[in-house]
């Protein structure tokens, strides 16, 4: 018996199928998180009505410094570090978005005076969304916030891309940053794909 002659054709469908196998699978390659390290000192002031901003490089308050991203089957997770966050203005808005294959979904922390622990919500569109076991946590000793939503809440997508931002209410004024990008708008800056 010809071993070779016998294992040729095996070897032959293996080659033939393997691109097939290998689109089947999630590659190692795929990144499921993402830190984006933010520009210090730019922080923008708009005064409510108006669109043009002003920086303020000496607003520490806001500041975004870092953003991680983690993306897994069961949840996301967007933490952001700050140069400083402290309670103040008439409000804090912490801004997220989530980009899906199928839709982009917002969710805000909103602290207000007498409750600067903040309160979650998340919608797509103009239409709010239930997503009960989404939590947040803002802490003003470490600088910190952390979103976490479950994937259950976003479709259970096969990749999502985040952003996140603030915008602080004092007054007339509004303070804003966009973590992933040296400039604040009305449409956060998002990262890269993350697969679970």
């Amino acid at each position: 018996m010809n071993v070779a002659r016998t294992l040729l054709p095996l070897a032959v469908a293996a080659l033939v199928l393997a691109p097939v196998a290998a689109a089947d699978a999630r590659p190692a390659s795929l990144p499921d998180r993402a830190t984006t390290t933010d520009i210090l000192h730019d922080v923008a002031a708009y005064q409510i009505g108006s669109s043009v901003p002003t920086k303020v490089p000496t607003r520490t308050n806001g500041d975004l410094r870092v953003v991680r991203v983690t993306h897994t089957a069961s949840r996301v997770r967007i933490a952001t570090t700050f140069v400083d966050l402290s309670p103040g203005g008439n409000l804090q808005e912490h801004d997220f978005a989530i980009r899906t294959p199928k839709a982009l979904y917002d969710a805000e922390v909103f602290a207000v005076p007498g409750h600067w622990r903040g309160s979650a919500a998340l919608s797509r569109g103009n239409r709010q969304r239930s997503c009960p076991k989404m939590t947040s946590t803002i802490d003003y000793t470490k600088n910190t916030t952390v979103l976490v939503v479950p994937t259950s809440c976003l479709g259970a997508p096969r990749w999502i891309r985040a952003g996140a931002g603030m915008t602080i209410v004092s007054g007339t004024t509004q303070y804003a940053d966009d973590g992933l990008s040296g400039t604040a708008g009305d449409v956060l800056t998002i990262g890269p794909k993350l697969y679970p």
